[in-house]
């Protein structure tokens, strides 16, 4: 491996007065001081794959390839083993085709009940359903299993930040690959949309 000779930069990062900028969701962010660095390490916004750049550096690159990285090594572990991260989420947002189908019946249910007649009602909350009237519904639960399932991938040190992600098959590869798992979620994902889709 490359040593990478950053001495010129260490002089400022040892007594703290650099000023450095830092990467966030495509955007610059600065200036911060080494200890401001340390923090956010800390807090786990900032992790050693992050690009920092300071004075001196010819370009952007990863904390860990930089002096910052006394900060990262002291106050970050690596992530969790693969089998330690929690799936709970995980497993509720792949079989979400499945369970969202008696959901969507008891919402249907609470929605035409009032203004439907008994005999029609199950017709009715059937029709609904296969019109695709609570598409809605799935995307709340699901932005809902995504928020908890990310913070509990971040608090495991699986830094996944795929928010954006609302393709469901899509969130659960990522997932996979950046906790180290196999892709087991993301087949019953897909293979519980094709049964609900087309059966």
């Amino acid at each position: 491996m490359e040593h990478k000779d950053y001495r010129q930069v260490d002089a400022f990062v040892n007594d703290g007065s650099a000023d450095w900028y830092y990467e966030n969701r495509g955007q610059r962010v600065g200036p911060v001081k080494a200890k401001d660095i340390s923090e956010l390490v800390e807090s786990g916004k900032l992790d050693a794959d992050t690009l920092v750049w300071t004075a001196g550096m010819h370009h952007w690159d990863n904390l860990r390839n930089t002096s910052l990285i006394n900060h990262i090594s002291k106050v970050s572990p690596p992530p969790l083993a693969p089998e330690a991260v929690n799936d709970t989420f995980a497993w509720l947002i792949a079989t979400a085709p499945l369970w969202g189908l008696l959901v969507e019946g008891f919402i249907g249910g609470l929605i035409y009940s009032g203004n439907t007649p008994s005999y029609l009602l199950e017709y009715r909350v059937a029709q609904a359903i296969q019109d695709g009237e609570f598409w809605w519904l799935y995307l709340i639960i699901y932005l809902i299993l995504l928020a908890f399932d990310e913070n509990r991938l971040n608090k495991a040190g699986c830094k996944l930040n795929a928010f954006w992600i609302v393709f469901v098959p899509a969130y659960l590869y990522m997932r996979a690959r950046v906790c180290k798992q196999s892709q087991l979620l993301t087949i019953i994902n897909v293979v519980l949309l094709i049964i609900v889709t087309f059966f």
